[in-house]
């Protein structure tokens, strides 16, 4: 085995991380040096589901993953038509979708500490609960500020969906096949994120925008029937024990909010800051010292927290937990940009309808589809994620270098196989960090590796500041 080469689950990995310090081989299940697992035994005692409720299980998560995702984009055509509904100025409309990414982000962690010690099937059902709440408050909100909140709840359970439907993924998957189903589940959360925009434009037009929030509280009480019905917890996977009084302090709720309070400041500049009011008004810069300040508090709350953070010190200097949450942070950066910029593109450039934006659009669906199973299955092949993280970082490189050409006389063949390159390339890298955490994080450090990355990447994707960067 080369120098720095890992295993999970028996197998050599070399991460986006490859070295840092573990927490120790028999805890990790990280490779000795003759490049044998410390606790292989232990793996072939662990029951895994298989058949027909394996099936169903995969398609409980699946359907959840596709709710959370699908609520990322599907008010972004539909914010005009509630914006005149509710007699609301545009800026207001914006926070439709903003609100929804910030709780996502903010509670990530939050959940993630309640998988580790509750079981995870019970918190499952509770995120899908809260989510389908907000879905209802939404739907039949009688004004803005009702959407806002609704919005906000759905967050709040979408972020322990995504967070949930991984672990879950990690539960029942057995190692050999959890890059390949990383990679479908993936899969269906880039399709149903790049289909939310044109299936809420649909409703809009076709029906009305409240069936953007009616439409989940079917599927997504599916969801919870078959989960109840056919998930039985491996007998491997066991809650750490802990009192209520310690799950508290676990969830750090002081940096909870100043992180949530920073996120909101930090949002409210890129708003109003050289759109709605110049960037030397009293209110931008007031909110730009806002975010700093806390900023600089939640960093605080956090070194004096210890193991009790959110972001515990002793997690994020490891090189497997912060190399690959900025890989995702990066990677995902640059996917938002396009996904908001080229419709505008589209729209505005080529006079084309919303509808017809979304087929010129498809290439980057499908591709990024495709990519997520390709780059799946790719590190369930060679069991390396390295040389695919690198070339993943080197197509969207050069997608995102092509894309930027595009101008008002570009050829449907340019701007359609330009999406191909980028789409490709973001697919493959877009799944490859949380493979690679849940791979080398040791059993206790899962749930919060796992939250760490998701609250890293929900930083990035807020669509009102991608829409803002692609404007610049």
């Amino acid at each position: 085995m080369s120098p720095g080469a890992q295993t999970v689950s028996g197998e050599a990995v070399s991460g986006l991380e490859t070295t840092g310090p573990p927490s120790s081989p028999e805890k990790s299940g990280l490779s000795t040096d003759n490049g044998t697992m410390a606790n292989r035994d232990d793996h072939q005692k662990e029951e895994y589901p298989e058949g027909l409720r394996l099936v169903v299980i995969l398609v409980a998560v699946f359907l959840n993953i596709f709710l959370a995702a699908l609520d990322l984009g599907i008010v972004a055509t539909a914010i005009p038509v509630i914006t005149d509904e509710f007699h609301q100025l545009n800026h207001v409309g914006k926070w439709y979708g903003s609100v929804y990414f910030l709780t996502i982000g903010v509670f990530s962690p939050f959940w993630s500490r309640l998988y580790k010690y509750c079981q995870t099937i019970k918190v499952l059902v509770i995120t899908v609960a809260i989510f389908l709440v907000g879905s209802l408050v939404a739907a039949t909100a009688p004004n803005s500020t009702t959407l806002i909140v609704g919005r906000a709840i759905q967050g709040w359970g979408g972020a322990g969906i995504l967070g949930g439907g991984f672990l879950l993924m990690h539960q029942i998957a057995k190692p050999v096949s959890r890059p390949t189903f990383t990679g479908m589940l993936l899969a269906v959360f880039s399709c149903s994120a790049i289909l939310g925009p044109i299936i809420g434009g649909a409703f809009t037009t076709g029906v009305t925008w409240r069936w953007c929030f009616y439409i989940n509280l079917p599927i997504g009480g599916l969801s919870i029937a078959l989960i109840l019905a056919f998930f039985r917890a491996p007998k491997h996977v066991k809650p750490v024990p802990a009192t209520i009084g310690e799950i508290i302090l676990q969830l750090d709720f002081p940096g909870m909010f100043s992180l949530g309070a920073s996120l909101v400041c930090f949002t409210l500049a890129l708003q109003w800051g050289g759109l709605t009011m110049p960037w030397n008004s009293g209110p931008v810069i007031a909110t730009l010292v806002l975010w700093i300040v806390l900023t600089i508090v939640f960093v605080i709350i956090e070194i004096v927290s210890g193991d009790y953070a959110m972001v515990p010190r002793r997690l994020i200097k490891r090189r497997e937990t912060w190399a690959n949450s900025l890989y995702g942070f990066i990677l995902n950066d640059a996917n938002w940009v396009f996904l908001y910029y080229l419709p505008i593109y589209f729209q505005s450039i080529h006079r084309m309808e919303a509808i017809q934006s979304g087929v010129a659009n498809f290439p980057l669906l499908a591709l990024f589809a495709v990519g997520s199973l390709v780059g799946g299955s790719g590190v369930g092949r060679i069991r390396h994620v390295q040389p695919i993280g690198a070339a993943a970082a080197l197509l969207v490189t050069t997608g995102a270098a092509l894309l930027y050409t595009l101008d008002e006389t570009s050829p449907r063949s340019r701007y359609m196989g330009y999406q191909v390159i980028f789409g490709l390339g973001g697919g493959i890298g877009n799944q490859l960090p949380m493979t690679a955490i849940q791979g080398l994080s040791s059993s206790d450090d899962l749930t919060s590796n796992t939250g760490i990355c998701l609250l890293d990447i929900f930083k990035s994707d807020d669509p009102r500041i991608a829409w803002v960067r692609s404007r610049h």
